[in-house]
């Protein structure tokens, strides 16, 4: 699979093509580990949680070529991922559709004796949420076809699939655990609310014309975002009789709404470890 790291200013580098390569086998992006909260019996244990700190994947990284050439990319990858660090905002390690966010925090470069074109880059990947990511989004276009002119009319365009994706009125999760998310409300709409499997996502405020609203559970956000893209705070507003960052279970859930308007939802499915291909 392509690996590519992209910062957080959307810049990215491939690093399994020729002349920039990451030496997979050495890299540990498949190794995980969990920490035992325990308390110890007179026989054994009891286990209390099961916890993950941030990790450290150490990687080379080859640079191949002509001296200039060469020279050009190591000046390159270093300010794509100094930019991150320097702004703290983290980037991301694709492992194809896969992502894990965090900061290359120490770089030693290395000669190869019997490779005089090439200079490696041993990186410290630092990870504060040890987990990969994959995302996976689906559209629920509006139901009103008098009011869907004005759903549809954006003055800038939005990286979504307007159409319905999977099986009309059911959210189909294929993670084999329940999934974190990020929805989409698109205005006008008032007190809009979506439910999923039968738990009620509500949030009590208006939406007007050309504004979204948005309810992140990495962490805990609802804001409405207004036309000008100034975000409005609309924690204080969510419906608290069930939670908005109920995360969404695995398999077929049957989805609805008023149909008024239209929304999209993008799950977070982690896993410790990329899939094997």
């Amino acid at each position: 699979m392509e690996i590519y790291y992209k910062n957080s200013n959307n810049e990215t580098m491939v690093l399994t093509q020729y002349p920039v390569r990451l030496k997979q086998k050495t890299a540990g992006i498949y190794s995980y580990e969990w920490e035992v909260d325990a308390t110890e019996l007179g026989t054994g244990s009891r286990v209390n949680a099961f916890e993950k700190k941030a990790k450290e994947y150490e990687m080379t990284v080859d640079f191949s070529g002509a001296r200039g050439s060469r020279a050009e990319l190591l000046q390159e990858f270093y300010e794509l991922v100094d930019y991150d660090v320097i702004h703290k905002s983290p980037g991301r390690l694709y492992v194809g559709e896969q992502y894990v966010e965090g900061y290359v925090i120490a770089s030693e470069s290395q000669n190869y004796e019997d490779r005089y074109r090439t200079v490696g880059k041993i990186c410290t990947f630092y990870v504060p949420y040890p987990f990969w990511m994959e995302e996976k989004t689906y559209s629920f276009p509006i139901q009103d076809k008098e009011t869907e002119s004005d759903f549809l009319d954006f003055p800038y365009d939005f990286p979504y699939d307007f159409t319905i994706q999977g099986t009309g009125m059911v959210l189909q999760n294929e993670h084999y655990i329940e999934s974190g998310f990020r929805m989409i409300i698109y205005g006008p709409c008032v007190n809009p609310y979506v439910t999923i499997g039968g738990h009620l996502y509500r949030v009590n405020t208006t939406v007007d014309s050309r504004e979204y609203l948005v309810i992140e559970t990495k962490n805990n956000l609802v804001y409405r975002v207004k036309n000008t893209g100034e975000k409005v705070n609309e924690f204080n507003n969510r419906e608290k009789s069930e939670s908005v960052f109920e995360k969404i279970p695995p398999g077929q859930q049957t989805v609805s709404w008023p149909g008024t308007f239209g929304w999209d939802i993008t799950l977070y499915n982690e896993r410790s470890e990329p899939k094997w291909s």
